[in-house]
C-alpha cells in the first residue's frame, strides 16, 4: 500500500487525480496478480484460511456517536493536521482479539480504518488484502485516501452496540469509531462510515451510513480485514471489480472468527389454510450460506420465542411455548413451503419462519397465521401481510388473484388456496382496485393474464402462469411525466379489457385496455392502450375538466355495432356519466356516444342489467340515489332515462353515498321480465324491483341494516331454485346473504372476527361447487361455500 505522507498537500491532490485517470486508462491491460481474488467477500459467510468470516448484513448494530463521541485530536505524527494521520486510543473499554492477538487499545487512521499494534499514515488507495505492505493488522471500514482536515469529524466512543451476542440480556460493549462527513483527498466524495469493535464477541462491524459525490461509484478502494503479517485477509468486492467501489450507502458487514450472522429473513410469507391443513409458504433468502427454513407454531398468541443459535432442532421440539412444525432444507423440493397436518379446524395457528445457515444461525423470523376450517362451508383461507386488500379477480376453476397495500400480486389455487410455485411479483404502488384477470385468448387456448391499476399511477400487466416475477408490461398512465400529463395522479379504479372474441361485430381491432385516471378533482382522462400496454391508442379528455369516479368503468359488448364503455364521473360541470364508443382504428368515436348530466357524483362502479336483448345501465350517486337508463339508446346526446329511486323523491332512505350497486339476472314474473337491484350505503343494504319496462316498483323497496356494508353482488339460483340473493361484507367480520326480493338475511358467516370484510367476488368454479371470495382488513382472503 502506497505511502504518500511525504508529498505536499496540493501536490498530493494533483497526483491523486492523475493516478485515478491513469487507472481508468490502463486497468484493462494490467495483470491482476496483485489482487487477492481468493479472498473476496462477495456474499454471506466468506471464510479465510484462519476461519474468519466476512458477512454482508442488514442489521443496524452500530449507534450514531456523531453527537456524543470524543473528537480525535492530537493526530500523529506530531503536527499532522488530519490528512494521512493516526491516533492511538490506549483504552477501548475492554479487550479485543484480532487474528489470535488480544489488544486493549487501537489506532484510528484518518483514512477510514482501525489498526492494532501500530498506527499508519498510509492510505488504502492503491492495493488489496492480503498485502504484506503497510498498513496491516487492520479493519478497513472505508479504506481510501480520506482527508478530515478538509471537512467532517472523526470521533470515537466506548459504548454498546445493538446486539447481544452472549445472550446475557444486555447489549454488547463496543468501541465505535465514526468518520462523519469526511471527504476524499479529491473532494469528489463525502462519506459517513462507522466501525465497531465488539469486545464481547471479538467481531468487527462496519456500516456505510452515507456516501455522496460525483465519484461515489469509484470509492472506496477497500473494505475488509487483514492480519498483522499481511498474509491473510478478506475484502469486499463485487464480482469482476478490482476494488470495493461497489459498496454504497446502507451496506453493512461483520468480520468475525465465528459465523454468527444469520441469513436474511424469508420474504413474501403467506399461509394457505384448508380442511385440517395449513401450508406456510415463503420466498427463500438469496444469502450464499442459506441452508434451510425452520417453522415454529403455537395456538393462543403469536410466536415470541426464537430458536437458539448453534442449535439443531427436530420436528416437534419445543422452543419456548412454540414447537417445531416444519424443517425444510434448501435442497428439498419444494423448498419454499411446508405442510402442517397436525391442526384442528376452527383454531387459529400462529407461525413464524426462521431462515438458518450451515452453522444454524437463525434469522429474526417472519410471522403468519393459519385458520383451517371444515370444507362443508369453507374451501380455504389465504393469509397475506397486507392490511387492506382489493377485491379479488377469479379465473373460474383455476386461480383466485388478489393484491393489496403490500403491493404483492397473490395467485391462489382455486382448489386449496396454495400458491404453489408462484412467487408474488411486486407492484410499484399500493392497490385498492380489483385486479382484472382472465383468459386473453378467447379462441380456445389459455393466456391467463392480470391487469393491475396502482396508486402510483401505473398500469401493470402480469402473466398468471408460473414463473412470473416481474410485470410483462407496464405503463406510466397518471404518474409524474405519464401519458395523462397530470402530477402524481392515481389509478383508483380497475381497468377494463376488451376482447374481440366476445362479440360478433365487424370491428376486429377492439382488443384494448381502457383506464381512467384520478389526477384530482378535474383534469382527468380516459386512456386506451393495446393489450401489451406498449401503445397508447387514444385519449379522451372530456373538455379538460372531468372528475373521475372511484368506481371501475364497465363494457357493453355489441354484436351489431361497436362496443361501448361507461365511465362514472364526479359532477364538475353537470356531467355524471360518459359513454364512449370504441371504433376499429381502434380509438374513441367523436363525439361521445352519450353524456348523462345532472344526477350528481357517481363515485361507485356502474352496472348493466340484462333484459332480453335490452341492456339497462344502473348507477348510484353520492346522495344515495339510484338511476336507470337504457344502456344502448342514445337520445339528444344522453342515454334514454327510464326511472330513478331517489332520497328526495321519497323512494330511497337517506343513508350516505352509494358504495356499490348490483342488478340480478332477469326472472319471469307473471310472464314479465323483472330484475332485483341491490345497493349499499353507509349502514344499510337496499333493494328494489326493476320492472320489464325499466321502471322501479317503489312498493317493493326494502332496506336491511348491516354494519358498514361493502359493495354488493347479486346471484340467481344459488340453492338451485328460483332465488335471487345479494351478498355483502361488513365491518362486523361477517359475510351476509340477503334475499334480494325481501331484504331478509338468509345466512351470515363469521368470516374473520374483529375485521372488516371487503367486496365479495363470485367464484362459480364448475357450476356446482360455488363460492364467494372476500378479503379482510386482517390481510386474509377467504373462500366461502354458498351451495
Amino acid at each position: 500500500m502506497n505511502g504518500s505522507e511525504e508529498m505536499g498537500y496540493n501536490e498530493k491532490r494533483a497526483w491523486s487525480t492523475l493516478c485515478r485517470a491513469l487507472v481508468l486508462v490502463v486497468v484493462g491491460s494490467l495483470a491482476t496478480a496483485g489482487f487477492a481474488t481468493d479472498s473476496e467477500c462477495t456474499g454471506s459467510a466468506t471464510r479465510d484460511t484462519t476461519g474468519y468470516y466476512c458477512q454482508l448484513d442488514t442489521n443496524d448494530w452500530i449507534p450514531d456517536i456523531s453527537g456524543t463521541g470524543t473528537t480525535v485530536t492530537g493526530w500523529k505524527p506530531s503536527g499532522c493536521s488530519g490528512d494521512d494521520c493516526y491516533k492511538l486510543v490506549s483504552n477501548i473499554g475492554g479487550s479485543f482479539t484480532w487474528y489470535g492477538n488480544t489488544y486493549s487499545g487501537a489506532y484510528i487512521s484518518s483514512n477510514g480504518y482501525v489498526s492494532f499494534g501500530a498506527g499508519y499514515t498510509n492510505d488504502a488507495g492503491g492495493s488489496s488484502v492480503p498485502d504484506s505492505g503497510p498498513p496491516n493488522n487492520a479493519v478497513y471500514a472505508y479504506g481510501d485516501d480520506l482527508d478530515p482536515s478538509a471537512g467532517g469529524t472523526v470521533k470515537y466512543q466506548s459504548t454498546t452496540c445493538n446486539v447481544d451476542r452472549d445472550g446475557s440480556g444486555g447489549n454488547d460493549h463496543c468501541f465505535v469509531v465514526q468518520w462523519t462527513g469526511v471527504p476524499t483527498i479529491d473532494l469528489d466524495v463525502t462519506v459517513t462510515v462507522q466501525l465497531a469493535l465488539d469486545t464481547v464477541s471479538d467481531e468487527a462491524f462496519v456500516e456505510i451510513v452515507s456516501e455522496s459525490g460525483a465519484a461515489a461509484a469509484d470509492h472506496p478502494n477497500l473494505i475488509g480485514s487483514e492480519n498483522g503479517a499481511g498474509t491473510i485477509g478478506l475484502w469486499y468486492k463485487a464480482s469482476g471489480d478490482i476494488s470495493s467501489s461497489a459498496a454504497t450507502t446502507g451496506d453493512q458487514w461483520a468480520f468475525s472468527l465465528a459465523d454468527s450472522v444469520p441469513p436474511a429473513n424469508p420474504s413474501k410469507v403467506t399461509a394457505a389454510s384448508s380442511d385440517l391443513l395449513v401450508n406456510p409458504e415463503w420466498e427463500n433468502p438469496v444469502d450464499a450460506d442459506y441452508a434451510g427454513m425452520l417453522v415454529l407454531n403455537q395456538t393462543g398468541s403469536a410466536v415470541t420465542d426464537a430458536p437458539v443459535a448453534g442449535t439443531t432442532y427436530n420436528l416437534g421440539d419445543a422452543v419456548g411455548t412454540a414447537s417445531v412444525t416444519c424443517i425444510v432444507d434448501s435442497g428439498d423440493s419444494p423448498n419454499d413451503s411446508c405442510s402442517d397436518l397436525l391442526v384442528s379446524n376452527g383454531t387459529t395457528y400462529y407461525y413464524k419462519a426462521f431462515a438458518y445457515d450451515g452453522d444454524h444461525n437463525y434469522s429474526a423470523g417472519i410471522a403468519t397465521t393459519g385458520y383451517p376450517r371444515a370444507s362443508s362451508s369453507y374451501k380455504f383461507a389465504f393469509k397475506t401481510n397486507a392490511t387492506t386488500l382489493a377485491p379479488v379477480g377469479a379465473i373460474p376453476a383455476t386461480y383466485v388473484m388478489g393484491i393489496g397495500n403490500d403491493r404483492l400480486l397473490q395467485r391462489m389455487s382455486e382448489t386449496d388456496g396454495t400458491r404453489g410455485s408462484w412467487i408474488p411479483p411486486l407492484a410499484g404502488g399500493a392497490v385498492q382496485a380489483r385486479p382484472l384477470c382472465g383468459d386473453l385468448d378467447a379462441g380456445g387456448g389459455t393466456d391467463y393474464t392480470c391487469y393491475v391499476s396502482s396508486q402510483n399511477g401505473r398500469l401493470y400487466r402480469y402473466s398468471a402462469d408460473d414463473g412470473t416475477t416481474v410485470a410483462e408490461g407496464t405503463r406510466n398512465v397518471a404518474g409524474t411525466g405519464g401519458d395523462a400529463s397530470c402530477t402524481s395522479g392515481l389509478l383508483q379504479a380497475s381497468p377494463v379489457v376488451m376482447l374481440d372474441g366476445f362479440d360478433a361485430n365487424s370491428n376486429n381491432n377492439d382488443d384494448v385496455v381502457i383506464v381512467a385516471t384520478r389526477c384530482g378533482a378535474s383534469n382527468n382522462k380516459i386512456l386506451m392502450y393495446s393489450h401489451d400496454l406498449a401503445t397508447l391508442r387514444d385519449t379522451y379528455t372530456g373538455g379538460g375538466s372531468m372528475g373521475i369516479s372511484n368506481g371501475s368503468p364497465t363494457i357493453q359488448y355489441r354484436d351489431s355495432a361497436n362496443n361501448l364503455v361507461y365511465v362514472g364521473l364526479r359532477d364538475d360541470g353537470g356531467e355524471s356519466i360518459v359513454v364512449l364508443e370504441v371504433n376499429s382504428t381502434p380509438a374513441f368515436n367523436s363525439p361521445e356516444y352519450a353524456v348523462i348530466s345532472g344526477i350528481g357524483d357517481i363515485d361507485a362502479g356502474l352496472a348493466i342489467a340484462k333484459k332480453g336483448t335490452d341492456r339497462i345501465l344502473v348507477a348510484g350517486n353520492t346522495n344515495g340515489d339510484v338511476y336507470v337508463y337504457n344502456a344502448l339508446v342514445a337520445q339528444s346526446g344522453s342515454l334514454l332515462a327510464l326511472d330513478s329511486c331517489t332520497v328526495a323523491g321519497g323512494c330511497a332512505d337517506s343513508d350516505g353515498a352509494v358504495r356499490g350497486v348490483a342488478p340480478g339476472n332477469s326472472i319471469s314474473e307473471n310472464g314479465l321480465s323483472v330484475n332485483w337491484v341491490v345497493w349499499t350505503t353507509d349502514s344499510k343494504v337496499h333493494g328494489i324491483k326493476l320492472l320489464g319496462d325499466g321502471s322501479f316498483d317503489e312498493a317493493t323497496y326494502w332496506t336491511t341494516n348491516v354494519a358498514s356494508p361493502s359493495a354488493p353482488i347479486v346471484l340467481r339460483d344459488v340453492t338451485g331454485g328460483n332465488d335471487t340473493y345479494a351478498y355483502a361484507g361488513s365491518s362486523d367480520g361477517k359475510l351476509y346473504e340477503i334475499d334480494a326480493t325481501t331484504g331478509t338475511v338468509v345466512r351470515s358467516w363469521v368470516v374473520e372476527s374483529g375485521t372488516t370484510i371487503g367486496t365479495p367476488t363470485f367464484d362459480y368454479n364448475n357450476g356446482t361447487n360455488q363460492g364467494i371470495v372476500v378479503g379482510t382488513t386482517g390481510g386474509t382472503y377467504h373462500w366461502v361455500k354458498i351451495n
